[in-house]
């Protein structure tokens, strides 16, 4: 490979990663803030929450099609 074909590829696999990373740390404060010890968290938060992690998820998607081949090399 050459490096600007290597570097091209960067961005989309390094976009990917960074959308995984906040992916999961939405999760993650989506699981505390709905956990049973807590008191109920605010609905509306919640949602919009929730809407941004769908949101990202389908970036992720989006991102991993692109990263993918098409047909087999």
């Amino acid at each position: 490979m050459t490096d600007d074909f290597e570097a091209e590829l960067q961005y989309p696999l390094k976009r990917w990663m960074a959308l995984q990373v906040t992916h999961a740390d939405l999760d993650a404060h989506i699981d505390h803030l709905e956990s049973a010890d807590r008191p109920p968290a605010d609905d509306l938060m919640l949602r919009r929450l929730k809407k941004q992690r769908l949101a990202i998820k389908e970036r992720i998607c989006h991102w991993q099609a692109l990263l993918q081949p098409r047909e087999p090399a």
